[in-house]
Formats: C-alpha cells, structure tokens, sequence
C-alpha cells in the first residue's frame, strides 16, 4: 500500500530502541514513504516540522513523549489562524503517554501505532490555547503543574508513570494554596484559592489519572 509523503519526527533519547526500528521497518516494508529527522532539541523539532512540511510532508508523525508532542503541535498549528499544513501521528515513547491513552492507542505496540499514524485516515481534532502556547492534551496549574515540572527525569525512567504518583505524595506535605481567578465566557469571574487547575482537551494527565473525564477531543469545545 502506497502513501503519501510521510515524516516521522523522533526523539533523540529513542534512536536506538529495537521496537522503534522495528516499527519503522515495518511500515516502510508496507510501502510508507516514510523519513525520519531527529531534532537536536524542542526548538529545533519546531524547524523541523515546518522543514518537513514546505517539502510536502502530509503527515508528520511524532516519536516521543507529551512533550515532544507538544512541540511539534505548536510548530504544526504556528499562529492558529490556517489549518495545520500536515496530519498528526503519535509513536509514544514517553513516560506515560497519557495522550496516547486517551486516545485509545495500543501504547505497547509501537508497531501498531507507527501503522496507524502512517495509513489510518485522519480526522479533525480540537487544539486548546494557554496564553500563547497550544496544547492538545491538557494544561495544568498548581499543584499537578509543580509535580510535572520537578519530577527528576531518572525517576520517570525508572517508574514510569508512578514516578509522577510519587512525587505527588512527597510534594503532598509542602502544598500551598494559590490565589486565582476563573474566567468563563459568559459568566462572572469567580475569585479565591485553589491547589490544582487543569483544563482538558482529552481525558488523562499525570501518568493515567482521569483529570476530565468527560472531555473528548472532537467535541468542538
């Protein structure tokens, strides 16, 4: 089966992990036209999309954990005011591909994944805004915010997702409250304290824990 131009933008730290060449093996074996940049960092994965795009990538497939995606989101969307030049994919290979999960994608199979990401038909999707940066999972303030942000990478890579479960438990008994204000379109602000925001564009967040439950990516909200 023939595609279209594909990329496949790839986290430096996952060049080298069997099931990832073995994945892309696979898909370009199925006849994936498929071409893999490795970025040196997050501001060189942004050159890289808009590189791979002006070359006339349809899909741009994203190798790496909710960070990585993140990036290559925003590079993707640029200022929001145009639809994204190219598709977006997701191989996770992060700590605990709470995006991935809550798309329903088989995480544990990088093969599959890869192979969604290259022929499965595409579909529009909602993208969130935080001040100027976009987001496609799900922001986070407070409490859930300091956890992501001190987790020590060494600990993620050793625990997985319970690394963040347990950086919560110890940050536990330092919380402070944070003084905040709730803006919503057509409702009067509402003002006080809070220990955890978070605004979701899908399910999961924070290794596997259902922050909005409700919240689905196609839904227009």
């Amino acid at each position: 089966m023939k595609t279209s131009k594909l990329c496949l933008v790839l986290n430096k730290k996952s060049v080298n992990r069997p099931e990832v060449r073995e994945a892309i093996e696979l898909v370009r074996g199925r006849g994936a036209d498929l071409d893999v940049r490795i970025p040196w960092d997050a501001e060189d994965s942004a050159q890289v999309v808009r590189d791979a795009v002006a070359q006339g990538c349809e899909r741009i497939s994203v190798g790496g954990g909710d960070g990585t995606i993140n990036a290559v989101v925003n590079a993707l969307v640029a200022d929001g005011r145009e639809p994204p030049g190219a598709a977006l994919g997701i191989l996770p290979l992060g700590t605990a591909n709470d995006f991935a999960h809550g798309c329903g994608l088989p995480a544990d199979d990088l093969s599959r994944c890869l192979e969604i990401a290259c022929f499965s038909p595409s579909k529009k999707i909602d993208v969130g805004r935080a001040d100027s940066r976009f987001f496609l999972n799900v922001t986070s303030g407070g409490y859930g915010a300091e956890i992501t942000a001190t987790t020590p990478g060494r600990l993620k890579k050793t625990l997985g997702g319970a690394a963040y479960s347990l950086m919560g438990l110890i940050k536990a008994f330092d919380m402070q409250p944070y003084d905040g204000r709730l803006l919503v379109p057509g409702e009067e602000p509402v003002e006080g304290s809070m220990l955890l925001m978070a605004v979701g564009n899908n399910r999961l967040a924070g290794g596997g824990f259902e922050v909005a439950p409700e919240a689905r990516l196609d839904d227009g909200l």
